[in-house]
């Protein structure tokens, strides 16, 4: 579960067109975004949608290119938003949340070292969101 910034709650609302089980188009309506928008793929297969590329490179060097449908990170963002903001905001609270499942919803003893590992990325997500993960959550242990 990704927790979003209350000005990224939205609502997908989504109408296909089918013929003969088979996709003709797909209309998307976005609500909750201060400009919403109306996204549509008519005629197009499923699973040929175009992407847009973002590459994450780690301390060693090491990288790796991820695709994700073209649109989607535009249709989170907020006004004048860069892209590369909004997959990194994403990427921060995943990181936060599966920290946070390790050491407080997991069985048996926490190392100490993946606690303090989990307090590190409470502060990361608590600096970029000015807020801290438990309020986020709506929930503290």
């Amino acid at each position: 579960m990704i927790i979003p910034s209350p000005s990224r709650i939205i609502e997908l609302i989504a109408d296909a067109e089918l013929r003969d089980d088979r996709l003709l188009g797909i209309r998307l309506t976005v609500t909750g975004l201060r400009n919403p928008h109306r996204l549509t793929a008519a005629g197009e297969p499923v699973g040929m949608v175009a992407t847009d590329a973002y590459t994450i490179e780690a301390p060693d060097g090491s990288t790796e290119t991820i695709e994700i449908p073209d649109g989607l990170v535009e249709t989170l963002a907020e006004a004048g938003e860069e892209p590369t903001t909004v997959v990194s905001d994403i990427v921060v609270q995943a990181l936060a949340q599966h920290a946070h499942a390790l050491v407080h919803h997991s069985e048996g003893e926490t190392p100490d070292d993946l606690v303090e590992i989990n307090d590190a990325m409470e502060d990361v997500f608590e600096d970029r969101f000015g807020m801290s993960l438990q309020d986020a959550m709506g929930h503290s242990h």
